[in-house]
């Protein structure tokens, strides 16, 4: 199943990418500026674990900075904290995700984008993989929406959608 969805992101990226037009590529959107800046974020991660057993609720939350590095794309560094809910409550998973990664301006209000980092366990200590392809609007000047996946080496994979606020 993750191997058939992250196939899918990817695949539908590239047919979007080609079909855009080079003239849209000049199209400069209400989220990016002329300045080369850093732009800082907030996102709540809400989700559903798919694949492997155990957690069916997952809770994030994360700040991360963006820079321009040429057109269309932009350099990502986030780092934040997900909650796993399990049903008796006594195995919560804690973990403190900390990625870097790349989002495409696809279109001027469509990004795609992909994370990759470690996770670190607030239960065991450890530090494990993990990776993070996204698909996001952007609403207005303020918010952007999206659908995330963010897959762990450790916990189950969790597919939901994203809110970030643009300060």
């Amino acid at each position: 199943m993750k191997r058939i969805l992250f196939t899918f992101l990817i695949l539908s990226s590239v047919a979007v990418v080609r079909a855009q037009s080079t003239n849209s590529s000049s199209v400069i959107n209400d989220d990016r500026s002329a300045e080369s800046g850093l732009k800082l974020r907030l996102s709540i991660n809400p989700g559903i674990t798919v694949g492997r057993g155990g957690s069916t609720f997952a809770l994030g939350g994360e700040l991360s900075l963006h820079k321009k590095l040429i057109a269309n794309l932009d350099g990502t560094f986030s780092a934040g904290y997900t909650n796993f809910f399990y049903g008796d409550n006594s195995q919560e998973g804690k973990l403190i995700p900390v990625k870097a990664g790349v989002r495409y301006t696809v279109k001027p209000r469509l990004y795609v984008g992909l994370n990759a980092g470690v996770a670190f366990s607030i239960n065991d200590g450890g530090a494990y993989f993990m990776y993070s392809p996204m698909v996001e609007w952007n609403l207005n000047k303020q918010f952007n929406i999206g659908l995330k996946y963010d897959h762990y080496s450790d916990e189950p994979p969790v597919l939901g959608p994203t809110l970030t606020y643009k300060f």
